[in-house]
């Protein structure tokens, strides 16, 4: 190891021969004054006597402060090697303008290009230190006016050639020494690998991530991933086996991920884990894991994004379909209202008795019938609000019985039963005729070999609000009408109002 107190000692040597040989020169000097003296009478032998004495006096006081100034480098000596001595981090002693008065082992560490004279006695601090800066002066330079101001001051240096960087630190020790050290700086952590399996922080995350090899080879999922893509997301799989892309296919997003041409936009692709398609956003990045190149895929289930579309796209199809009812319903109320004018005509030329009176009549019920239809054509088509009445169902019900027996045909009947004192309810006509045709076309193909379908009307009380999806039902005083196949022995739909 280098012995710190090596060129400390040289230099107080080499300094106290000087001084003492002015000393000594300045002793005799005062005896050659004094033996001058002895001949000399007068104020010439008092000049030469004063004359001795200052030279006597400066040579004692110069022998004086040197030996204050031998005392103030021992104690910096002892210092600096107490604390930097054993160190393992690079350590040099200098004077104020940076000069190199003493060095710890450790200094080796450092010396640069400028070799083994770097470090030694007189060298410029900034020798040693440029292994540790591109520019070791200007580093050396500012420290030192950084530590003239305080007590020390520090700075990170980084080397030229991409090693380590080294904290390099000044520290004034009294007037004139400053101790420095270069200590290096910790390498930084290497990042850690991104790992999916159980157990970890990816495979808690709520967001299904993959990690793909170049070629689509399944790497690791976590389990969000696993959950959208099935059983079969293990490593190994291929992506494109278990994912479909649409419109274009997972080979092509994979090769532009990887070339860097992706836009990182999610594409909707398909996928069906346990038979049901199940519709996925893929948006496909590239990134470096454990040194590796490799393709992570973010995935999304759009499914219920996916149905919405396609129930947004019906609702335009109905848009478009009710304006053209609407249209329809327009031109076809026009050509009924000529039917029944001139039906009323008609039947004004005859009498009760004609046999004429009863088609005629036919004809202009069957008329009203179609304008009700169109009414509801309209109603549908959002061009007609519904019109709510306080009717009677049992007179409802008779009136549109004969239009009820044509539907049933020759091989069914129709049965219509009302309870006594039934309640009034407040329904669109056309809308109520409409649901009761229905249900009765139901019942009547539910009994193919045909039969009798019971219509039944009942007061009924609801003493609870009931649901039934987002229908609500409050509580409070209904009429039900139930529509039944005896035949069958089963409902074929049950209706309250």
């Amino acid at each position: 190891m280098f012995d710190a107190h090596a060129p400390l000692r040289s230099v107080a040597h080499a300094d106290a021969r000087g001084v003492t040989v002015l000393c000594v020169a300045l002793v005799a000097l005062a005896a050659a004054m004094a033996w001058l003296s002895a001949d000399v009478a007068g104020l010439a032998r008092a000049a030469l006597l004063t004359l001795g004495a200052l030279s006597a006096a400066l040579g004692l006081g110069l022998a004086a402060a040197w030996g204050a100034a031998l005392r103030t480098a021992a104690r910096a000596q002892g210092a600096f090697h107490a604390l930097h001595g054993a160190a393992d981090a690079p350590a040099f002693l200098t004077d104020a303008q940076g000069a190199v008065i003493g060095a710890n082992g450790a200094q080796g560490a450092v010396i640069g290009a400028n070799g083994a004279q770097a470090g030694e006695v007189g060298a410029p601090v900034a020798h040693p230190l440029a292994a540790c800066s591109a520019d070791p002066a200007a580093l050396v330079y500012r420290l030192i006016q950084r530590a003239r101001a305080g007590e020390s001051a520090a700075e990170i240096a980084a080397p030229p050639d991409g090693r380590r960087a080294h904290a390099v630190t000044a520290m004034r020790l009294g007037s004139d020494r400053m101790i420095w050290t270069a200590a290096p700086l910790p390498p930084e952590p290497a990042a850690p690998a991104v790992r999916f399996g159980p157990e970890t922080l990816m495979d808690s995350l709520p967001v299904a991530l993959t990690q793909l090899s170049p070629e689509g080879e399944i790497i690791a999922a976590n389990a969000a991933a696993r959950a959208l893509l099935g059983d079969k997301a293990t490593p190994g799989a291929q992506i494109g086996g278990l994912v479909e892309g649409l419109g274009r296919s997972m080979e092509v997003r994979l090769a532009e991920a990887m070339r860097g041409d992706s836009s990182g936009r999610a594409e909707i692709a398909r996928s069906q884990p346990d038979g049901r398609d199940v519709f996925l956003q893929v948006a496909l990045t590239r990134a470096e894991i454990g040194g590796e190149t490799c393709l992570i895929a973010v995935l999304n289930d759009a499914t219920e994004l996916k149905t919405l579309e396609q129930q947004f796209v019906q609702s335009q199809k109905m848009q478009a379909v009710g304006q053209l009812a609407g249209g329809v319903a327009h031109d076809f109320n026009n050509l009924l209202t000529a039917i029944t004018g001139h039906t009323d005509l008609l039947l004004q030329r005859h009498d009760l008795g004609d046999l004429d009176y009863a088609d005629l009549t036919q004809v202009r019920q069957n008329a009203n019938r179609a304008a009700g239809l169109v009414r509801q054509l309209l109603a549908f088509s959002r061009k007609q609000t519904l019109t709510l009445t306080v009717v009677n169902l049992a007179d409802a019900l008779t009136e549109t019985s004969h239009l009820l027996n044509r539907l049933l045909g020759e091989r069914v009947s129709l049965r219509i039963e009302h309870a006594p004192d039934l309640g009034l309810v407040k329904i669109d006509e056309r809308q109520f005729e409409q649901v009761v045709m229905n249900l009765v076309v139901n019942a009547r193909d539910a009994m193919p070999r045909g039969g009798e379908v019971l219509i039944r009307t009942e007061n009924a009380r609801v003493e609870a609000e009931q649901r039934r999806g987002r229908a609500v039902m409050p509580k409070g005083d209904y009429v039900r009408i139930d529509v039944i196949d005896p035949a069958s022995r089963q409902n074929s739909a049950a209706a309250a109002l």
